[in-house]
């Protein structure tokens, strides 16, 4: 079940991006996970609330592998293992 319509899918991913970047820049980081960024987004209204150390963004991140859109986020990093996918954001 995809989490957003078709059309504003892409749009919801490049203001997250958007925001991460923003969120990088701020505080000099080279490089961020899901739950470190996650609150930023949540005051930046991206995301209502954050539930289990930045599952919202990793449920979306999911979403956009599963439709094969990964390229809409430059920065993002996906570290794929046998089981489980881990998710870095590094600075574009």
């Amino acid at each position: 079940m995809a989490l957003l319509p078709e059309s504003d899918f892409p749009a919801r991913v490049a203001r997250v991006d958007c925001a991460i970047q923003i969120f990088l820049r701020l505080y000099d980081l080279a490089e961020c996970k899901p739950q470190e960024v996650m609150p930023f987004l949540v005051k930046m209204g991206l995301f209502s609330s954050d539930v289990r150390k930045g599952k919202p963004l990793r449920d979306m991140l999911r979403e956009l592998d599963s439709r094969g859109m990964l390229h809409l986020m430059p920065g993002l990093v996906v570290d794929r293992k046998l089981k489980n996918r881990y998710w870095r954001f590094t600075m574009v």
